[in-house]
């Protein structure tokens, strides 16, 4: 498995396609058995989520049904349509998308470059990027749900406790941002306050704005536009300056 994910992951750095003779030896390789999440495996799975040309990998991962072999949750969402005017596609393919958005906010969004720079590792951000949608469809609020899928899924692969509660977390918050920027007036105090003290971290916080851009981007320009954008880094600033300091 560390094999095959090490050749997605030169596809997904590379933007060079896998020879089309591979693809069943790719399927061989994921039909057999249960995936062992060594040190080998997980450091070519998130060799693959970093690549700037990701979305093509995790296609062709999903193809050869390395997905539900590695993510056995991913088969609820694998072509689950979303019936709403903002979202493009799929929800799988969205959450594809979203990873790659990740990488294209650190290079085109100044504030989101400096979360990340400031935050450090990115690892549990693009996992959370992943599977920030995985519970939809689930009958109960997606980002609850997903929060709980998120957190088996770590520990399945057996990520330290800290990544765990990171990805979660993610998950559980990644909405926070986006809906309170638009709903709620972000020159009251109490708003930014109640934010600072749900998030509670300055590195969440930092992961979770990266991600709010990503995820808006990857769902359409009508769900992400200028104005939007600036009410999410507003309260993103503010919220920061509240965790950091303490002041409103």
């Amino acid at each position: 498995v560390a094999g095959a994910l090490k050749l997605l992951a030169g596809s997904a750095e590379t933007n060079r396609p896998i020879a089309a003779r591979l693809h069943p030896w790719l399927q061989t390789v994921f039909a057999t058995g249960e995936v062992l999440w060594d040190e080998p495996v997980r450091r070519a799975w998130f060799r693959v989520l970093h690549g700037r040309f990701v979305v093509g990998a995790l296609e062709l991962l999903d193809h050869v049904d390395g997905m539900t072999k590695l993510i056995p949750e991913w088969g609820t969402i694998q072509g689950r349509a979303l019936y709403d005017p903002y979202h493009r596609f799929t929800v799988d393919g969205h959450s594809f998308l979203a990873v790659a958005e990740v990488h294209r906010a650190l290079e085109s969004d100044p504030v989101a470059a400096r979360a990340a720079t400031d935050a450090g590792s990115i690892d549990t951000l693009l996992l959370a990027a992943l599977l920030h949608d995985i519970g939809k469809g689930s009958g109960e609020n997606h980002s609850v749900a997903g929060a709980r899928v998120a957190r088996s899924v770590c520990e399945r692969m057996e990520m330290t406790a800290e990544q765990t509660a990171e990805v979660e977390g993610l998950v559980r918050h990644h909405l926070v941002l986006s809906d309170t920027a638009t709903r709620r007036d972000l020159d009251d105090g109490g708003v930014i306050a109640g934010v600072a003290e749900l998030l509670g971290d300055a590195r969440l916080l930092r992961l979770l704005y990266v991600l709010s851009v990503a995820d808006g981007r990857a769902t359409g320009p009508e769900a992400w536009t200028d104005w939007k954008s600036a009410l999410v880094a507003e309260l993103f600033r503010k919220t920061l300056v509240a965790i950091e300091t303490g002041e409103l």
